[in-house]
């Protein structure tokens, strides 16, 4: 796969769906889904409707063995960075490798990718408008678990997410601030078969991971489904829809639903990891992330 076509994914959650047709029947609908839920868990009221922007944008790939950031990188990191410059709240940056050598080693090298994005930031935003934390997991959590050259470059990579805080001036009294040691996790379901929206076996495997590392907390649970660049923009957004309403119906029976709140979009096309036009490709685009972000 060729490193420029590596695309910002930007995900979920209010604004975030400017443009995009499923908006308000996906908050209706995602709305009446959990009406029975019960919020006694979550903050005051005031807190739970306010609606963060959340933005995630992956640096991939990086070349073997190294921590520097492509020029392809550092251009999908500064469109993050136009994106996120009017607001405040907080960053994360999640380093991985690809399955090859020690897990010592790799951690390191995660880490250091890691710091090499967080570097990027820190020198073109006001790095006091923010919140940092840097996480790094090696190669623990692989996104395609294929040893094929092409998996293990899919491997190599960072997000970085950022999630809106509430401006001082409008904070509500009894709305806690963002906690920096809180919890944020990331999954991929990789990858959904050719016009499909049911959920592979890695797919599951993957979310059960996911389910593991968030079960007995609260937070927000954003799903976002994704498709490849065949058909038209209407079907796949309709199917993109359907992969996410599969992701969020597997993991409703992984975990206690009422201790989260759900939000559900669909992307359609909209959003390509790549747009080279080879079976790999659109099979890496066949996908849904999941990210949970701790009250």
């Amino acid at each position: 796969m060729q490193q420029q076509k590596i695309r910002i994914a930007g995900l979920l959650a209010g604004s975030l769906l400017m443009g995009c047709s499923t908006n308000t029947y996906v908050s209706n609908e995602n709305t009446r889904a959990f009406e029975q839920v019960h919020l006694s868990k979550f903050v005051i009221e005031e807190c739970r409707l306010f609606e963060p922007e959340v933005r995630v944008a992956m640096a991939s790939h990086f070349a073997f063995d190294s921590a520097a950031l492509t020029q392809v990188d550092q251009d999908a990191i500064n469109a993050f960075i136009k994106q996120i410059k009017p607001l405040r709240g907080q960053i994360t940056i999640i380093g991985h490798t690809d399955t090859r050598g020690s897990k010592a080693y790799n951690l390191a090298l995660s880490d250091r990718r890691a710091q090499s994005v967080e570097k990027h930031l820190r020198q073109r935003i006001d790095e006091q408008h923010y919140q940092w934390r840097v996480e790094y997991y090696g190669k623990a959590r692989p996104m395609n678990t294929s040893v094929r050259p092409e998996a293990h470059a899919q491997n190599r990579r960072a997000y970085i997410i950022f999630e809106q805080t509430r401006a001082k001036q409008n904070q509500q009294p009894a709305c806690p601030p963002i906690k920096p040691e809180r919890k944020v996790s990331v999954a991929i379901t990789p990858h959904f078969d050719f016009d499909q929206a049911a959920l592979t076996p890695s797919s599951i495997a993957s979310l059960n991971e996911f389910a593991e590392r968030i079960a007995g907390l609260t937070g927000r649970i954003l799903i976002a489904g994704h498709t490849d660049s065949q058909g038209s923009d209407d079907y796949n957004l309709k199917l993109a829809k359907a992969r996410a309403y599969s992701v969020r119906d597997y993991l409703t029976t992984r975990l206690v639903t009422e201790d989260y709140q759900w939000q559900v979009s669909a992307f359609g096309e909209n959003a390509l990891l790549s747009d080279e036009n080879t079976p790999d490709d659109h099979s890496l685009n066949r996908r849904a992330v999941i990210m949970f972000t701790q009250f």
